[in-house]
């Protein structure tokens, strides 16, 4: 019994850990691929902006799949530590995966993508025009 509360305390803490360093890879990932940043990195996209509203809206797309694509490594990684902690039957262990999980939901995309986005494009404007930033 010690040996099982001793690892639901590792798995927390590194669950927790998991949870607050995962925004590094999702802000790059917003910031690397967000619609300005394609359009910017390459001329043919950005012909291809212009000129279609289909590759437009193509190209828009790119961010938020890279974004599902990846939350989708997280759920297996919650049920593998939930399993790792010794939980009793593989129901609970999915209960705790999911509640892990929803966490993640509401602290990782919810604030961390909006406020990250909301800093990186008030990035972009102070640098292209820094007298702005006092106004």
């Amino acid at each position: 019994k010690g040996a099982r509360r001793t690892r639901t305390y590792i798995g927390e803490v590194f669950v927790l850990l998991l949870i607050g360093f995962y925004v590094v890879p999702v802000a790059l990932v917003s910031l690397l691929v967000s619609e300005s940043a394609l359009i910017s990195s390459s001329p043919r996209l950005a012909q291809l902006d212009q000129a279609s509203a289909f590759f437009s809206t193509g190209i828009a797309m790119v961010q938020p799949v890279c974004l599902v694509a990846i939350q989708q490594l997280l759920p297996p990684l919650f049920l593998g530590i939930s399993l790792a902690e010794g939980t009793l039957s593989f129901s609970e262990a999915q209960m705790k995966s999911f509640s892990r999980y929803f966490l993640f939901q509401v602290l990782n995309i919810f604030l961390v993508t909006a406020i990250a986005g909301t800093i990186f494009d008030t990035i972009a404007i102070i640098v292209e025009n820094p007298e702005t930033a006092f106004e």
